[in-house]
């Protein structure tokens, strides 16, 4: 008997997708003040791990096809953690999947919306928003992290969402 298997990735191996995205950019469109013009989008990633490197890599393509935030136009930049210093410039940043032990480095007193699939960095107030789309659309707000960025949301944005 001969078995042909295709290995199963865990949730937490889930490529972002279009959905994600779409949800990362409305949830933009909802800040105060509404960002405008073209927006520094800066992508971190672990190029020595796995997961974070293929997340990058899809977030990279989805982003390649021109996304708005609003009014803004995202523009996309990969950043490896070896050079984290220079996220000092991004409007936002995109923290991928597999970069829990670089957490801690990432807000740092910057003043850039920080985003991630990865629910534990912000519920350890490193990132600001999480969005999960695989059943349902689950958005969740560090309003700690964000005040410290001195990143604000629209109210009724903040009805819609849970926070911490």
């Amino acid at each position: 008997m001969m078995c042909l298997c295709t290995p199963v990735l865990s949730a937490a191996y889930a490529d972002v997708t279009e959905k994600d995205l779409r949800a990362f950019t409305r949830a933009m469109g909802f800040m105060k003040p509404t960002p405008s013009g073209d927006v520094d989008f800066a992508v971190l990633y672990n190029p020595q791990n796995t997961e974070s490197a293929q997340d990058a890599k899809t977030m990279m393509r989805l982003l390649s096809k021109g996304y708005k935030a609003g009014r803004a136009k995202l523009t996309p930049r990969l950043v490896s953690t070896a050079n984290i210093s220079s996220l000092n410039n991004a409007d936002f940043v995109y923290v991928t999947l597999g970069l829990s032990s670089w957490h801690g480095k990432i807000s740092n007193g910057r003043k850039a919306l920080v985003l991630s699939l990865d629910k534990s960095c912000v519920e350890k107030g490193d990132c600001m928003l999480y969005v999960n789309t695989q059943n349902r659309v689950e958005i969740l707000v560090n309003k700690k992290a964000a005040s410290a960025a001195d990143i604000e949301f629209k109210p009724v944005f903040m009805a819609m969402v849970k926070t911490l």
